[in-house]
């Protein structure tokens, strides 16, 4: 969902942006995003007014989170702005070198917020010998409502560390608990109840040309599923497909889009995308459809066949299903 948050939020940010600063905390609720809904008098589903009434009471304990090679990184404290939710760190440089931390980047994008991964948290900074730093990693307050999120529970980060002589190295993946992570239920998959609702059409000002929650790929270890598509198109016409996949094993895989077919012609035959799913997480994966949509019919009246490449953490493949198969021909 990294590029297909930018994509569709665009327009709608710059409204919700014009909303009052709210930085105090709200008192706790343990409503959905459906509870929250806020009708105009024109009986529209507003995402400024969603974004005002997420739930800003969680909190964390000071929690270190990497403590090895004489670096140490801690979580220090959870608070929210009008548009962010905004965790603070603290890096301390223990070693004999300059060090740069990245987070959220290309080589590290290990992010994620309640189960799902995140598109947001970007962080990099430098630090020296001996110096102690403290930053901010803000995630997107709209992206989570577009999960089905009204509040933080869990969020994961990690870092890329590297120096002058090339001794870079992970720190994994970093978790922290926040004080809603007892209450939060993560067997329930409020991504599918939104987007397969009209709803998430009146909030975010888009249709919803196709969904399905039909399982589409399980592996043959049942770790690996792809568990839902949609097809969406924005204001402008512009339409993409999202694919929801769940990384049930115990070890951050890598997910590759490989070779995509539209009415079993192959259209792309290189990697369209190449995101992180961390362990026990799901990836909301994007992919363009308008640049085929005159050529092929492709949210008109065509089928839509996709087929994917996924590779595990060591580069090797671990199979490539058929994930869109058929999605049946879809009305004008």
């Amino acid at each position: 969902m990294k590029k297909f948050l930018v994509w569709l939020l665009m327009s709608i940010l710059l409204l919700s942006a014009c909303s009052s600063e709210n930085t105090t905390p709200n008192k706790p609720n343990n409503t959905t995003i459906d509870d929250q809904i806020v009708d105009s008098d024109s009986n529209s589903k507003n995402l400024s007014d969603l974004i005002e009434a997420f739930d800003r009471s969680a909190t964390i304990q000071e929690t270190i989170l990497f403590d090895e090679r004489q670096i140490k990184i801690s979580a220090t404290n959870l608070s929210f702005s009008a548009t962010d939710v905004n965790l603070a760190v603290t890096i301390q440089n223990n070693s004999a070198k300059k060090l740069n931390f990245s987070c959220g980047s290309a080589s590290c994008d290990v992010n994620s917020i309640n189960g799902i991964m995140a598109a947001d948290g970007f962080l990099s900074c430098e630090v020296q010998v001996g110096e102690k730093v403290d930053e901010i990693i803000s995630f997107d307050i709209g992206e989570l409502i577009a999960n089905g999120f009204s509040n933080v529970a869990n969020i994961e980060i990690g870092f890329w560390v590297s120096s002058d002589d090339y001794d870079n190295f992970y720190t994994g993946v970093l978790g922290v608990n926040t004080s809603a992570n007892d209450g939060f239920d993560y067997s329930k998959n409020t991504y599918q109840e939104l987007t397969n609702s009209k709803e998430f059409g009146e909030i975010f000002d888009c249709n919803i040309l196709y969904f399905s929650n039909d399982l589409l790929y399980e592996s043959t270890d049942s770790t690996i599923r792809v568990l839902s598509v949609s097809i969406i198109e924005n204001t402008n016409g512009d339409v993409q497909a999202l694919f929801e996949i769940e990384n049930n094993s115990d070890a951050k895989i890598q997910a590759w889009g490989k070779e995509t077919h539209i009415n079993g012609e192959l259209i792309k035959s290189y990697s369209s995308w190449i995101e992180s799913i961390n362990a026990k997480r799901r990836l909301i994966a994007s992919f363009p459809l308008s640049s085929y949509a005159e050529e092929y019919s492709v949210y008109k009246t065509a089928e839509h066949i996709g087929k994917e490449k996924y590779k595990d953490a060591q580069g090797h493949d671990c199979f490539t299903p058929d994930v869109m198969r058929s999605l049946g021909k879809i009305a004008s």
